[in-house]
């Protein structure tokens, strides 16, 4: 509803991510993209072109494969009459050790291209990339209020919404946000979106900032008045977040408590005492601008876990048989691992021509790695969760891979 206001914005520009080597990066490319690359010879300047289609978050990352390289981003909307947006400045980026990434969303289709400068050099350069390309999501939670708030208004009346039915509705679910918003908001008020923060992969701060810019938008509509109607500071927005961020670990007790008990991880003598703790955590009288202090514990046992690491322990709690499975195959053992690595290399070199065998293989690999935290016994819940936020720069999709086993 609110997503067609903006073209074209921004949303991470061009960085080296430290986190990010790019020997890994690199690896995971050639086993899941191995076209994405392209030689840039000594003396001569080289580009390559990515069709980006309409109403798209892109997700962009750039690796040498081990030289200095000079690198510039940009992207060409297809109705820009060859008006460019520079996504990263042309300067000296020393990418042979991490990556360089960024982030923007467009309404429309274009070119996005990367072009590197190798004239002043006199060795070839080899730049592998990889451009993530998902369609423009609705809010979770923006679709989650008014849904919640319209089932409550006309959801037991058989009879067509009329136009004032939705503005009633509208009305109501921005008095909700702006509840959210300022933290007068109670965690028994929000019961119905605990269910979005478990089953959405939400990540808090797009969430965050999308109701900030959707209340702007709907404050202008409505022509109110200036004090109202002024664009949310990063601080505001840093503190929301961290309200709702508290709230998503809230949301993922039970989830957790059930992973941990089903696959018997924490191996000490405390561990029924250091679950019931968790599970007792319960105040819902509180409101979220109290969060922080109230839920203080449950922000430091969980601060480290990301939506993606929230998502993957409920994925591996619904997808017992394949954690049982790697379990019972004993591969995490010292000699586990060994053959583990010994089976990969060899299917890697037998499978090379073969893509259907290929992208088993690599589908395997990647849940060999996501599956290992929860076949490890572990001496607190805290060490845990350390294993799970240690995996391996992931994306979503081996979730995926997880639920399709």
């Amino acid at each position: 509803m609110m997503n067609c206001l903006i073209p074209f914005q921004v949303l991470n520009p061009a960085i080296i991510n430290q986190e990010h080597t790019s020997s890994k990066f690199i690896e995971q490319v050639k086993r899941s993209h191995p076209d994405n690359y392209f030689k840039i010879m000594a003396n001569k300047n080289s580009f390559r072109d990515i069709k980006i289609q309409e109403r798209q978050h892109i997700q962009w990352f750039i690796a040498s494969e081990r030289l200095e390289i000079t690198v510039q981003v940009k992207f060409t909307p297809d109705d820009s009459h060859g008006k460019m947006e520079v996504l990263s400045l042309a300067n000296k980026v020393s990418v042979e050790r991490h990556t360089i990434e960024g982030e923007f969303e467009t309404l429309s289709s274009g070119i996005l291209t990367i072009e590197v400068n190798n004239e002043k050099r006199l060795a070839d350069r080899v730049v592998w990339f990889r451009v993530k390309q998902a369609s423009l999501s609705k809010s979770h939670l923006f679709e989650g209020i008014f849904n919640m708030i319209y089932s409550s208004a006309c959801g037991g009346n058989d009879r067509i919404a009329t136009e004032r039915d939705l503005a009633t509705v509208l009305e109501r679910a921005f008095h909700f946000i702006d509840s959210l918003l300022n933290g007068r908001m109670k965690l028994k008020d929000m019961v119905d979106l605990k269910a979005i923060f478990c089953n959405k992969n939400i990540n808090v701060r797009d969430e965050v900032k999308k109701l900030f810019s959707y209340r702007l938008i709907a404050n202008a509509n409505n022509q109110q008045e200036p004090a109202n109607n002024i664009e949310a500071t990063e601080q505001e927005i840093k503190q929301v977040c961290e309200w709702l961020q508290i709230y998503q670990y809230y949301s993922y007790i039970n989830i957790i408590v059930t992973c941990v008990q089903r696959f018997n991880i924490i191996s000490n003598e405390n561990a029924d005492e250091t679950i019931s703790s968790i599970i007792q955590i319960s105040d819902e009288n509180c409101s979220l601008r109290e969060i922080t202090e109230r839920y203080r514990n449950l922000k430091q046992r969980f601060r480290k876990l990301t939506n993606q690491h929230l998502q993957l322990i409920k994925t591996a709690s619904e997808c017992s048989n394949v954690i049982q499975m790697m379990e019972k195959a004993e591969l995490y053992t010292t000699h586990g691992r060994r053959r583990f690595q010994e089976l990969r290399d060899n299917l890697t070199t037998q499978f090379q021509l073969q893509e259907r065998n290929n992208m088993i293989l690599n589908s395997w690999i990647i849940i060999y790695g996501l599956c290992e935290p929860f076949t490890m016994k572990a001496r607190t819940l805290e060490d845990f969760v350390d294993s799970v936020a240690k995996l391996p720069y992931f994306e979503d999709t081996p979730v995926t891979h997880m639920q399709s086993k």
